[in-house]
């Protein structure tokens, strides 16, 4: 795809391209016309696109001389990994920062995927400039990598080349317990979503798209992209269920107390307000239909009616 004759066709770096997210991102960003190469942590995966990053050694990476945008997206995700493995701290609040502060020096702008889970959960809406309050392993690490990053922009005076965009939960067709809800639905199972677990999804088409359009335009600073509302599964079930035609006597709802699942974060809220990111960038919450349609559409094979 060739870029149109008034944009600019710019060279970006996905750090962490192999991810959920960073493979959507890195489509994205060729689809809008620009210069892709991703970072992988697979030896055999390396390609001329696709260079070997280990985050356990930060310092072997060898920045290469046309970046000018950065996405790091890579890292320890896992809540249970996080909370147990020593590597996590190692990778997600050493190994990231210190490569942040390389493509700082170097003057390239750099964009760090955070979450909204520094926030805590127990405030609705929180900004973009709020206080942290982290309460598991996963937000501590994230939010002490932010405040790592922020601290090497600070001393080397280039917060003009810093964004920390934090993201709701991002959903797909493939997002664990989709598949077997849309399974037990296909036989006319019953499922039970929670009722007791709260997020504010946004689809991976949206997180995408957007994180592209922020790419193309770089705003320094703390930026949001949530969904429109705080809904439980048991919600987003029944939206879901809605547009496939699935009967409300499919979906049960319950908690994890009830099932006996040992949920590692229940936050109250999960929405993060978008304020400061809406009147800077034009871009808004996304609405639960639209996540849903995402969903749905990714499963558009299967006829439940």
């Amino acid at each position: 795809m060739k870029t149109s004759e008034n944009k600019k066709q710019s060279n970006f770096l996905v750090v962490g391209a192999d991810g959920f997210l960073g493979s959507r991102l890195v489509s994205q960003l060729i689809q809008q016309g620009h210069n892709v190469t991703g970072t992988t942590r697979r030896r055999g995966a390396v390609a001329p696109d696709r260079v070997f990053l280990d985050l356990n050694e930060p310092e072997n990476f060898k920045i290469s001389d046309n970046v000018e945008c950065v996405f790091i997206l890579a890292g320890i995700t896992n809540y249970g990994h996080c909370e147990t493995d020593p590597d996590a701290w190692k990778v997600n609040v050493e190994g990231i920062p210190y490569l942040a502060s390389c493509f700082l020096k170097a003057g390239v702008f750099v964009i760090f995927i955070s979450t909204n889970s520094v926030f805590g959960g127990d405030q609705p809406w929180p900004g973009e400039d709020d206080p942290h309050h982290p309460k598991i392993a996963y937000s501590r690490q994230k939010s002490a990598s932010e405040v790592a990053i922020r601290s090497q922009a600070e001393k080397l005076d280039r917060l003009e080349l810093l964004s920390i965009v934090r993201l709701t939960k991002i959903l797909a067709a493939s997002t664990s317990p989709f598949p077997q809800w849309f399974a037990a639905w296909k036989s006319a199972q019953v499922v039970t979503p929670f009722s007791d677990l709260i997020f504010a999804p946004i689809s991976l088409d949206f997180a995408a798209k957007k994180l592209g359009v922020l790419g193309e335009s770089p705003v320094p600073g703390n930026l949001h992209l949530s969904g429109e509302d705080n809904i439980t599964y048991f919600d987003f079930a029944k939206a879901v269920g809605k547009r496939m035609g699935v009967p409300d006597s499919l979906i049960e709802p319950t908690t994890s107390v009830e099932m006996g699942v040992k949920v590692l974060f229940l936050p109250q809220y999960s929405g993060i307000s978008m304020k400061r990111t809406s009147e800077l960038t034009g871009i808004f919450p996304e609405s639960l239909e639209s996540v849903a349609a995402f969903v749905v559409d990714g499963v558009s094979e299967l006829s439940l009616k």
